[in-house]
């Protein structure tokens, strides 16, 4: 049996990258339930955001799509996204997350190359 997620695509991304994501999402949302904070503001509000985020990019979200430059990570909300995808990675492996790079020659600090990341 076909696990269920919540989610088809769950974007991760720092503040300045929102207008790719929002594109991204734009284009496949009509085909695909995705998730992207900006659209998704009303469902988490008056919940534990930490719990939210963790539970969307931890378990909910079949893939996720990280816009990767080297702030991502360091700031609060995507510090509870890194962990979340790093801590699933124990049981699911790295198969659920596709990283795409914004900036030139971004290094990963996952601990792994992989999808753009060199």
């Amino acid at each position: 049996m076909a696990e269920e997620f919540e989610y088809d695509v769950a974007f991760s991304f720092c503040a300045i990258d929102e207008g790719v994501a929002t594109q991204l999402n734009d284009f496949l949302s009509p085909r695909l339930k995705t998730f992207i904070y900006s659209e998704r503001r009303r469902e988490i509000a008056g919940t534990d955001g930490q719990e939210s985020f963790s539970q969307v990019y931890g378990r909910t979200a079949r893939l996720v799509v990280v816009l990767f430059r080297p702030e991502w990570g360091e700031t609060p909300w995507t510090r509870v996204e890194r962990d979340a995808i790093k801590n699933r990675s124990l049981d699911d492996g790295w198969d659920f997350t596709t990283f795409v790079p914004t900036v030139d020659r971004p290094q990963c600090r996952l601990g792994y190359r992989r999808r753009g990341c060199m």
